[in-house]
């Protein structure tokens, strides 16, 4: 259930970041709809992920290394259906480029992981070459 929360707040993640303005001078809140300034909090995120697994727990040591950057929004209703969001982020940088689609690629990845793993299929694992068709002539068939 871990990782449904996670992805969840990652899927938020990008359609808040995919809105962010490209000018390096702009700072990571401006968006293209009404957001509050995020709240900076170094430990939520890191602490959240970290609870999860030790695999989760070295990403976020060696967040540098592997350029993380994520964006948490929480987002609650009043009774009347309007939203409100709460935002955190976590190694943020307006001046670094960032693609919202890299947000999704790890926590899909650890689900099918767990998902493989729960499945108990004999001779199917991570190690298994996976083999992907092309439909299109513009696309190319992958063999790993």
């Amino acid at each position: 259930m871990f990782w449904l929360r996670v992805l969840g707040a990652v899927i938020t993640g990008i359609s808040v970041l995919a809105g962010c303005a490209h000018d390096k001078s702009a700072p990571v809140h401006e968006t293209t709809f009404a957001q509050p300034e995020y709240a900076f909090d170094a430990s939520f995120i890191p602490t959240l992920v970290a609870s999860a697994s030790p695999l989760c727990q070295s990403v976020i040591e060696n967040a540098a290394t592997y350029e993380v950057q994520i964006l948490y929004t929480h987002i609650e209703r009043d009774k009347n259906g309007a939203p409100r969001f709460s935002s955190t982020a976590f190694r943020a940088d307006p001046s670094v480029y960032f693609n919202p689609a890299s947000l999704v690629k790890l926590p899909v990845a650890c689900l099918a992981l767990q998902r493989l793993h729960e499945l108990v299929i004999p001779g199917l694992d991570a190690q298994t070459p996976l083999a992907i068709g092309s439909s299109q002539s513009c696309q190319k068939p992958v063999q790993r």
